[in-house]
């Protein structure tokens, strides 16, 4: 008997340990994101010649923590094209058409779990445009898209 609770007790040590390392994994995200919240402009992150730094975005990361990355760093609405360019570098063994796929999917379940959002752009007569999508942060109280958040063109 003293051997199985030893193992169990043992067991709960070790479940501590990864419970703290990831409170701290989650403190250090906040801090990063913070910290990088500073409005690049998405051809700024597009294309590294202008930035070295592009982000810290890797192909260990999850897909979605990419995502919230790379529109952290923006801090504007993106079209899923903008994001398969900016993520074609890590995943260079993989084909554009895989990315877009993988991408349509996480896009879709991070709206599905409240993470993000996406909204038909306009143009200037009503018409519809292709979708782009936003952290949930960049919506105000009426569910409305903040004027610093909206969609700035690479144009």
């Amino acid at each position: 008997m003293d051997a199985v609770l030893e193992i169990l007790n043992n067991k709960v040590e070790e479940l501590l340990v990864q419970l703290r390392n990831a409170q701290n994994d989650v403190i250090n995200w906040k801090e990063f994101v913070k910290s990088k919240n500073s409005n690049l402009g998405i051809e700024e992150i597009i294309n590294p010649d202008k930035n070295n730094e592009l982000f810290e975005s890797n192909v260990n990361k999850s897909l979605i923590d990419n995502i919230v990355e790379i529109m952290s760093k923006t801090n504007s609405e993106l079209y899923s094209s903008e994001l398969v360019k900016i993520l074609k570098p890590i995943y260079e063994d993989k084909d554009k058409d895989f990315i877009q796929r993988r991408i349509s999917t996480e896009l879709s379940d991070g709206a599905r779990e409240g993470l993000l959002y996406s909204r038909h752009r306009k143009d200037k007569n009503q018409h519809h445009l292709a979708k782009v999508w936003g952290l949930v942060r960049f919506l105000d109280e009426k569910k409305e898209v903040k004027e610093e958040h909206k969609y700035k063109s690479t144009q």
